[in-house]
């Protein structure tokens, strides 16, 4: 069977003298999708390999609403828009239990906090992709302007908001599954640890970014364009790496542009 996917769209634009509104309801409808089977795998032993086996027992529906605005008045331009998740899930018909589940596709979710103790619950990572899919779905919000000077020097700044949300990440720690003396109770120890995982909160945060584009208008110069872009104005956190994890986390940058054409 062939995975599908039916999609409802409602939308309303309208122009006024204040600019152009555009209003944007979504709802999907996903069947048929391609889902691992929990129950169905052969192991080869001329070849050595675990084959496992896909299905379509897959579906899923999200939901989401967008907003957006522009004007243009004298040399400004101005615009915002904005996308909120109704709701997004996922779900298998044959769920995946963790006895039979791979040792590679399982791990631990931890709770509790460092006061009153960690509690640890090993699961499939099935499950956490529900979860993620349900509930890692922040709201955003992106305003816009831009300004023309002379027809030669163009300054634009863009603020991105982001709402606070939960996700999982990496808690910085492996423990060992309970599966393993059932699995080979005569392995390496560390050959069945795997990775912990906990749920946190990111904090909300507004990025700024800020560019100047001037192209001179003298003669000899007409084919140059010179531009200075900052992209994180303010410093802000971008926790585009996950707690206890590793990555390099970029703050404030800038860039020079000098071209010409000929």
């Amino acid at each position: 069977d062939t995975p599908y996917n039916d999609e409802f769209v409602l939308g309303w634009k309208h122009a006024t003298d204040f600019g152009s509104y555009n209003i944007e309801y979504v709802k999907r409808k996903r069947e048929q999708q391609i889902s691992r089977s929990g129950s169905n795998r052969f192991y080869n032993p001329e070849d050595g390999i675990q084959y496992r086996f896909a299905e379509n027992s897959g579906s899923g529906h999200n939901e989401r609403i967008s907003l957006s605005w522009s004007w243009q008045y004298l040399n400004n331009s101005f615009w915002a828009n904005t996308t909120y998740q109704l709701s997004e899930s996922y779900r298998l018909s044959n769920e995946v239990t963790v006895e039979a589940a791979d040792i590679e596709s399982l791990i631990f979710l931890r709770t509790g906090n460092a006061t009153s103790g960690f509690s640890y619950n090993e699961i499939h990572e099935s499950e956490l992709e529900v979860a993620e899919a349900e509930f890692s779905q922040p709201l955003t919000f992106n305003l816009g302007w831009t300004n023309t000077y002379f027809e030669q020097l163009t300054t634009t700044l863009i603020v991105n908001v982001q709402q606070s949300y939960s996700d999982f990440v990496y808690a910085g720690e492996t423990r060992r599954s309970e599966r393993a003396e059932e699995l080979c109770s005569n392995c390496e120890e560390q050959e069945f640890f795997i990775d912990v995982l906990e749920q946190v909160r990111l904090p909300s945060r507004a990025l700024v970014n800020a560019s100047v584009k001037w192209t001179p208008k003298v003669a000899g110069l007409e084919g140059m364009t010179i531009r200075f872009d900052i992209q994180n104005l303010l410093g802000e956190r971008t926790y585009s790496v996950s707690p206890n994890d590793y990555g390099i986390e970029t703050g404030r940058s800038l860039w020079l542009e000098i071209g010409y054409n000929w």
